[in-house]
């Protein structure tokens, strides 16, 4: 079985897994692909950078590695969520201060008819000009989704016009006991069986990972809505 896997940094995943972010927002994804995703938790970058789950606030959260007891997820395929549907998004962004006076305009738009190979999907709505960062938030559902601010969106996305792809998000589950990426096998799309050879390193972006449901891998401990 064909599954996608996905490496997300802890502070990101700390959010997915508390069930507050649902949108995860990519410069490339595969537009038509709905099914499994496998996640792995990236390596801590810093010393408070450990994703753990708390059992007395029944919360995951990321603590010093001063309090790791070895039970944090970093670096391990941790949980498994639905991809329910992959969205295009046309943002513009500028140099400019995001909201002084001489402030240009900047925006996001869904592509709802991506790909469209005559370009008149892609302008941007230029209805949705925020004056703050307040009015952006109150206006967009995809900015709340993603749990993104709009300058961290634009650091990410660069400035300029821009596509890119935001992936909604269900039905998350945390394995039981987190697996290595030695576990998993590249899915092999001209025999639709796993590469000889098992992972070594996370992907980049994203790959297609061999899942052989007879390993029932999906035993876990919590789930999130």
């Amino acid at each position: 079985m064909k599954v996608m896997l996905l490496s997300i940094k802890p502070k990101w995943l700390c959010k997915i897994l508390n069930g507050e972010k649902i949108r995860e927002v990519r410069k490339m994804l595969p537009y038509d692909y709905r099914g499994l995703v496998f996640v792995y938790c990236s390596k801590a970058s810093n010393a408070n950078d450990y994703l753990v789950y708390n059992p007395n606030n029944k919360k995951f959260e990321l603590i010093s590695k001063d309090l790791v007891l070895g039970d944090e997820l970093n670096g391990k395929v941790c949980a498994i969520f639905n991809c329910d549907e992959v969205t295009a998004y046309k943002c513009e962004f500028w140099e400019e201060q995001l909201w002084g006076k001489d402030s240009c305009y900047q925006g996001i738009s869904a592509l709802p008819d991506y790909p469209d190979e005559d370009g008149d999907s892609y302008d941007i709505n230029t209805d949705n000009q925020y004056y703050s960062e307040e009015d952006l938030r109150n206006y967009s559902k995809f900015i709340n989704e993603t749990c993104l601010t709009l300058e961290e969106l634009k650091q990410y996305l660069g400035v300029g016009d821009r596509t890119f792809f935001a992936m909604k998000i269900s039905n998350v589950r945390v394995f039981k006991n987190p697996k290595e990426l030695t576990q998993l096998h590249s899915y092999d799309m001209c025999t639709s069986q796993p590469a000889k050879l098992s992972l070594h390193n996370p992907p980049q972006n994203y790959c297609y990972v061999y899942y052989d449901v007879s390993l029932q891998w999906e035993a876990c401990t919590h789930a999130i809505a």
